[in-house]
């Protein structure tokens, strides 16, 4: 599903107009792509929030990759967290709060 996150201006009036009146604003955007940015933005939230108990492993993961830009390309298909993974990101979070 296409998201809008990467688009500054759209992320902008996304925080600041209602979800009709982004729609009629942005015609061209469509009510998945919205839901999509919605999910997005709500799980991003809920990291910055301490509010991830409910979110698997992997969800953590992709949170934090996203939220620091983290190339996943060079990883594994199937990727085994490590300590020192964790370490780091308690680092980066930490160093962020």
């Amino acid at each position: 599903m296409i998201d809008f996150t990467t688009d500054w201006e759209k992320m902008r009036d996304y925080f600041q107009i209602s979800r009709e009146e982004f729609l009629a604003s942005y015609s061209y955007v469509t009510e998945a792509e919205y839901d999509a940015t919605k999910k997005i933005v709500e799980k991003r939230d809920a990291l910055d929030k301490d509010l991830y108990e409910d979110l698997s492993d992997g969800e953590i993961l992709d949170l934090i990759f996203a939220k620091f830009d983290i190339d996943q390309s060079n990883f594994q298909p199937i990727f085994r967290p490590t300590k020192e993974l964790f370490k780091k990101i308690d680092k980066l979070l930490g160093e962020n709060k």
